[in-house]
Order: structure tokens, then C-alpha cells, then sequence
């Protein structure tokens, strides 16, 4: 067995990010091969014991990664992207529909498993928590339409610390029998205005500097790190539990805000989210005790079957009571609560609290939410794809092309695509380049570059891939900047302006995204069209020839991407070349 604290952490981080890129691959919801690298290495195999290895120090790590990923979850929260409908619900979910989840959590339990009933009702207010951990990544496999998504998206990062508060209240109950109920109200509102107020003025705070420009850019994202870690903290010292107030309402003050960009400070945080995210799933994991979850399995899946089946809908009909969410919305809606890392870590704290404290059920406690963790991960994570395209409630694959520049060849393969059924949308250079693709018959945005009226222009054609060649170096390079982390470097392809550009592109230059058609520039592109060369779709399954260009190949799922060889790869596919003279 490892015992070293830093091979532990590099194994559990190693594992996470690796099954975080299989799932990727493999098109699988991550969370599920997390748990299990996790269960393997840690009860399965016996290579890692995080309890024994890191002690009473694991729990506040555990407690500050999951602040780190409600603060990274709050930064994408902009209340202006949201309808009334979407608030009105998402405010319903968090009050009638957490109050809802917990008392027919806790009757399930309590008709299910051998819990005591004030345990019973402490894992109640457990279950009311989903988490952005396994709702934003089944969310981007979804593809959702904005108004489910955004629902599920508010209330998996603002349930969090309510469900969090909620249990420390009744943990408090259980353990001090003089506490009367006006008390423990009053530990809930002091916890929540107290990480409310504190998040706030940190969130103030930050922006100030920045606004100012008191820090250098390169600290901007350190800052904020710091920032959170504060906020966290101090939340807590004051309140328990009040730092996951706190980091929510920092990451949505902060995103609400319009005096500083936080692009910088978002892209950190979410490659930091990550490798939070892949340790703290693998640790977990790896920390139960097999035993222990023997023996509750099958309490545990029957009560699993209450909350999927009952609970969720249950709570999601009462909070839709009313509003204008069409049937299938809510089914959708009823049909999408996975458990995540929040439900995990502080059953465990409870759970321990309870055994300290002599009170029985502690140890069931942690288990039962371990395997409602795993189980609803595994029925929602393959689900949440299907479903939504048989409630029709997702938006289509993209499957549109960006095109930087409008020059000929530019505006010839353009057309050819359209001509095929691929949407494009062109950004040209210049005005008279515009009207000369406006007059090709195709879509131009005329729009700013800076805000994000480019990328809701984008989604709003289904943008999947992009191609930058309009011989502006300043265009290319600002629209590149915009476009890699919105469609990711995978799908940006940029085409060199003349040949020391492309020796550039070649030999490693630095640039953001991929290189098209080496030795093959725009000039070279323009020149051939001019001297009788013609773009056009070859027909399906056809391969190009010598003296065909493939430039672009959609395969049988109507996909386009950028044609890297001659072969079209599948009897459906087709490649658009440009034939030479």
C-alpha cells in the first residue's frame, strides 16, 4: 500500500484526470469511471487508504476542493441569461423543492434501512443536494435547450450549501438535546447571511482591486485564488458551513458584474476545477469501507429506486406547479438528480461526528450515501443523452463552420457548404468582403468582437468547427483567442496567410489552434481559383484525386471538419476539394 501523501495525491489525480479523458473518448459520463478507478485502487485492491494516509486532514481538503468547484460553478451564472420562468423555478426548487426531497428522503429511509430516525432525517438533507460535479458535465453531454439546462445547471451549484446548512442543522440537533427548534432556525439564518455577507464583500473587494488595476495581470488569477480560499475560510470560521455559502455567492457576484472581465480568472478555475474534481472523486472513493457497504447494499438500492422514482418527481412537481415549463421540461426535470461529491464528503464528516459522538447509524449513514452517490450516477449519467432527445428537449449536435475571412476561396467554399446543408457563418475583414459574401449568399456577422455577441452567434448556428484564414493578422488573432475556448483547440483551425507564415505554423511557432493544409496557403488558395481552379462537393464515398485539394469532409452524420487526407473515410461521407487546372 502507498502511504507517501504525494504519491496518494499524484495517483488519485492521475486516475481522475485519466478517466476524465477516457470518458471523454469513449463518449461516458466521467463520473461513473472516477468512482470507479476510486473503488479500485481503494477498497478493491488495497494500493491507497486516504484515512490513513492523510488522517483528520482530509476531511477540510476535501471540504476546500469542493469550495473551489462551487466557486468555479458561480462563475458561470449570469442571472441575465436566464428567463422569469427559469428564475421563478429555480427559486421554487430551492425552497419547496429541497423541503420536499427532504421529508420524503428521510420517510424513505426511514421505511427502508435500520437508521435511527433523527439519522434518518440528517440523511434526508443530505439527498436534497445534486452538485454542479455531476450535473454540469452530464448537462454539456445533454445538450440541452437553455431553459432546462439553466434550471438544472442554478439549482446543481445553488443547492449545495443549502443542502450543506440544512444538515449541519439537524446534525446539531441530533448531537445536543437541548437545542430547541428556534435555536437551530437560528443556526441556519446566522450561517446564511454570515457566508451571504462574506462571499459578497470578498467578491467587492476583489473586483476593486482589479478594477483599479492594483494587481498586474499576470496575478489576476492568483488573486482570485486567493480570494476564495479566503472567503472560504473565514466563512467558516465564523459559521460552520458558511464558506460553501460564501464561494457560491462570490463566483455568481462575480459573474453578475460588469466593471471587469473575468474571462483570465474563469479559464483558471476551470482547469483547476479539474484536477480538483478528478482527486477529490478518486479519494472518496477509494476511502470507504468495503464491509460496510456490503451490508447496506441492498437497503441502499431500494431506497435509490424511492428517490428516482418518487422523491425527484415528487419535488420537481411541486416546484413546477403553475409556470409555463411544458410537460416534457418537467419530465426532463424529474428525471435528472445525480448525487455528487457535496453528498459524499459531508455525509462522511457526519457520519464520523455521529460515531465520535456515540451515536448509532454513523457508519450506515456514510455508507447508504456513498452507494445513492454511485447508483444515481450510474442511472442518470447513460440517461441523460437518450432522454433528452426522446423529450426532445436538447438542442442538435453543431454542425455548422466558422469562417475567419471572406476572401475568394473563402467565400467559394462557403458557398459549396451551404450548398450541402452545412450552415456557415462568416466573419469577414473588412465591409466590402462582406458585402461580397452577403452577395455569395452567405450569413456574415457584423457584429463587435469583443463581448460575446461573436459566440452567441455562433451557438445560435450550431458552430462545431472553425477555420481562420482572412490574411488580417489582427482579426485572426483576436477572433482565435475567442473562439479556441469557446469550441476548444481540436476544432479551430487556422490557415497561414503566405509562406513565412506557414513555415511558422510548421515548425511549432506558438499559436492557438491547428494547422490546415500545410504548404498550402491562402494565397496559394486565391492564385489557383484564379487560374481556373473550382471548389465543389465530391459525392459521397467518393476519394479525391492528385489533382483535387480536399479541403473540408462531412461525414455520414452530417459532421464537418477539416479534411487531413485524401480518403473519405465512409461510404456516406463527403469530401469538398478544390479541383486544380
Amino acid at each position: 500500500m502507498i502511504d507517501d501523501p504525494v504519491a496518494v495525491v499524484a495517483v488519485a489525480v492521475a486516475l481522475g484526470v485519466g478517466a476524465q479523458w477516457v470518458a471523454g473518448r469513449l463518449r461516458l459520463p466521467s463520473i461513473v469511471l472516477m468512482l470507479g478507478a476510486g473503488l479500485a485502487v481503494g477498497p478493491g485492491l488495497g494500493i491507497i487508504d486516504p484515512n490513513e494516509t492523510f488522517g483528520g486532514l482530509l476531511t477540510p481538503i476535501v471540504a476546500l476542493g469542493v469550495g473551489l468547484l462551487l466557486f468555479e460553478g458561480g462563475l458561470s451564472l449570469r442571472w441575465a441569461d436566464i428567463g422569469s420562468t427559469t428564475r421563478r423555478v429555480v427559486v421554487r426548487l430551492l425552497t419547496i423543492g429541497v423541503l420536499t426531497s427532504l421529508v420524503l428522503a428521510s420517510v424513505a429511509a426511514l421505511l427502508v434501512t435500520d437508521l435511527p430516525r433523527g439519522v434518518a432525517v440528517l440523511f434526508g438533507s443530505i439527498m436534497v443536494v445534486t452538485g454542479p460535479t455531476v450535473v454540469i458535465p452530464l448537462l454539456r453531454q445533454a445538450r440541452l435547450r437553455p431553459r432546462v439546462g439553466g434550471i438544472l445547471r442554478w439549482e446543481g451549484i445553488m443547492v449545495d450549501p443549502v443542502g450543506a446548512v440544512l444538515g449541519v442543522t439537524i446534525l446539531e440537533v441530533l448531537l445536543l438535546d437541548d437545542r430547541s427548534t428556534a435555536v437551530a432556525a437560528l443556526v441556519v439564518v446566522r450561517t446564511t447571511v454570515v457566508g451571504c455577507a462574506v462571499g459578497a464583500a470578498v467578491a467587492a473587494g476583489l473586483v476593486v482591486v482589479l478594477d483599479r488595476h492594483w494587481a498586474p495581470d499576470h496575478l489576476r488569477g492568483p488573486l482570485s485564488l486567493v480570494a476564495v480560499v479566503g472567503a472560504f475560510a473565514l466563512a467558516n470560521g465564523l459559521s460552520a458551513e458558511a464558506g460553501l455559502y460564501a464561494v457560491t455567492v462570490a463566483g455568481v457576484a462575480l459573474a453578475n458584474q460588469r466593471r471587469v472581465a473575468i474571462g483570465p480568472i474563469l479559464e483558471l478555475h476551470e482547469h483547476l476545477a479539474s484536477i480538483v474534481l478528478a482527486g477529490i472523486f478518486v479519494v472518496l472513493a477509494a476511502r470507504v469501507d468495503a464491509d460496510t457497504l456490503t451490508s447496506n447494499l441492498v437497503d441502499a438500492g431500494v431506497v435509490l429506486v424511492l428517490l428516482v422514482l418518487v422523491v425527484r418527481p415528487a419535488a420537481v412537481l411541486a416546484s413546477t406547479l403553475g409556470t409555463s415549463l411544458t410537460r416534457r421540461e418537467r419530465a426532463y426535470l424529474a428525471a435528472l438528480a445525480p448525487r455528487g461529491i457535496v453528498a459524499a464528503s459531508v455525509s462522511a464528516v457526519f457520519g464520523a461526528e455521529l460515531v465520535r459522538h456515540d451515536v448509532p447509524g454513523g457508519e450506515d449513514l456514510a455508507a447508504i450515501t456513498f452507494l445513492v452517490v454511485v447508483g444515481t450516477t450510474i442511472v442518470y449519467g447513460p440517461l441523460s443523452r437518450p432522454l433528452a432527445r426522446l423529450l426532445r428537449v436538447d438542442t442538435p449536435e453543431p454542425a455548422a463552420v466558422v469562417l475567419v475571412g471572406a476572401r475568394r476561396w473563402a467565400r467559394e467554399l462557403g458557398a459549396v457548404l451551404g450548398d450541402v446543408g452545412v450552415p456557415v457563418l462568416v466573419v469577414a475583414e473588412s465591409e466590402e468582403l462582406a458585402e461580397s459574401a452577403r452577395a455569395a449568399g452567405l450569413l456574415v456577422y457584423a457584429g463587435r468582437l469583443e463581448g460575446d455577441d461573436l459566440l452567441v452567434a455562433m451557438d445560435g448556428i450550431g458552430a462545431r468547427l472553425a477555420v481562420v484564414g482572412s490574411g488580417a493578422e489582427a482579426l485572426d488573432t483576436v477572433s482565435v483567442d475567442r473562439i479556441v475556448r469557446h469550441l476548444g483547440r481540436a476544432n479551430v483551425w487556422r490557415v497561414a496567410r503566405d509562406d513565412a507564415h506557414d513555415r511558422d505554423l510548421r515548425e511549432g511557432e506558438a499559436y492557438e489552434g491547428r494547422h490546415a493544409y500545410a504548404e498550402v496557403t491562402q494565397e496559394h488558395l486565391d492564385a489557383a481559383l484564379n487560374d481556373g481552379g473550382v471548389i465543389r462537393a465530391l459525392p459521397p464515398g467518393a476519394d479525391a484525386t492528385e489533382a483535387q485539394m480536399p479541403l473540408v469532409r462531412i461525414d455520414g452524420g452530417h459532421r464537418p471538419e477539416v479534411a487531413v487526407s485524401r480518403t473519405a473515410q465512409g461510404p456516406d461521407d463527403r469530401l469538398v476539394v478544390l479541383s486544380l487546372r
